[in-house]
């Protein structure tokens, strides 16, 4: 399974040692396996009448979402994040006054999905089912809020053993921290599993 690395920073740790301190930095860095992936599925129509052009996306999205949720896939971790309906033209080679030839109808969705073992069988009903698009596959964790703590305090635990360095090189004692600054690069997948 692929490793997500969560990368949080602890910048400019100040310990007043002297009147203007002393500036660490600080890095932690906690590496955990995906639980969820999420992607976007789309369905994409053209007809000659918009009312058709949405039915038909209406009746191909239903089919793709009972899909998905025969494969285990819950209702709350599918949501619709676009839906347009838009005039289409035919301009003609000599630009000639546009035609208008039908209509367009995109309806997408994000997903989350849970079973990781099952993310390109999932994939593959969708599509079979009438998707017309799979926009991107990410691997994270679906709540990194505990792996976040961890990489904090490691990245304070740092920044105090620096601090602590430069303070006995210096010849000076630390006092109390009088600043920090956070800097979080968030969740970031190393490598992502093939797909089936």
């Amino acid at each position: 399974a692929p490793d997500a690395a969560l990368n949080d920073r602890v910048a400019q740790i100040l310990y007043g040692a002297q009147p203007n301190g002393i500036s660490v930095n600080g890095e932690g860095l906690v590496k955990a396996k995906p639980d969820v992936a999420q992607t976007t599925i789309a369905v994409d129509v053209t007809n000659p009448y918009p009312v058709a052009a949405q039915r038909d996306a209406a009746t191909r999205m239903d089919k793709v979402i009972a899909k998905l949720k025969e494969l285990g896939v819950a209702a709350d971790d599918i949501k619709t994040n676009q839906y347009s309906l838009t005039p289409q033209y035919n301009y003609g080679q000599n630009k000639e006054t546009p035609t208008l030839v039908g209509y367009r109808v995109v309806n997408s969705g994000a997903v989350t999905i849970k079973q990781l073992d099952k993310v390109g069988q999932i994939l593959d009903a969708a599509t079979t089912a009438g998707a017309t698009s799979l926009q991107g596959v990410t691997f994270t964790i679906a709540d990194p809020t505990s792996l976040q703590n961890q990489a904090r305090a490691a990245a304070v635990k740092q920044a105090r053993a620096r601090a602590d360095e430069l303070a006995k090189a210096a010849g000076v004692s630390l006092g109390k921290v009088t600043s920090i600054n956070e800097s979080t690069s968030g969740a970031t997948p190393q490598f992502a599993p093939t797909l089936a």
